[in-house]
């Protein structure tokens, strides 16, 4: 095989596994908010909807990979909202929904600035 295609596959792959997690993080926000608005966003849910399983094999790539703490903050962002998202439909929030999207955003904001602040600290 070429080395410079296997050089090219493994760019391709570290920039995937970089960049995916924040594609489905933003998609994670998007869905809540559209969802909050009555618009049904089945798309979104098909083309973004993450399993804890492939979050572990993320989380297990990202180590795997050497990637710095940053690279972690969507997968960090991703586990809370899917707690957040059963705890609301098995259990409810005492609240109602524009409190419940509230804690979406908040949460959102907390990890983008995390990220923010992780990714430009040194």
């Amino acid at each position: 095989m070429n080395n410079g295609l296997d050089k090219d596959l493994h760019k391709l792959l570290l920039y995937s596994v970089k960049t995916i997690p924040l594609i489905i993080a933003l998609s994670y926000i998007i869905d809540d908010i559209l969802m909050f608005c009555g618009i049904d966003s089945v798309f979104i849910n098909y083309f973004s909807g993450i399993s804890f399983l492939t979050l572990a094999f993320l989380y297990l790539t990202s180590y795997a990979l050497k990637f710095c703490p940053y690279h972690r903050i969507p997968l960090h962002y991703m586990v809370v909202c899917n707690i957040i998202s059963l705890y609301d439909y098995y259990i409810r929030f005492p609240i109602n929904d524009i409190n419940v999207l509230g804690l979406q955003v908040g949460t959102f904001m907390l990890f983008t600035l995390l990220y923010i602040y992780l990714r430009f600290k040194r």
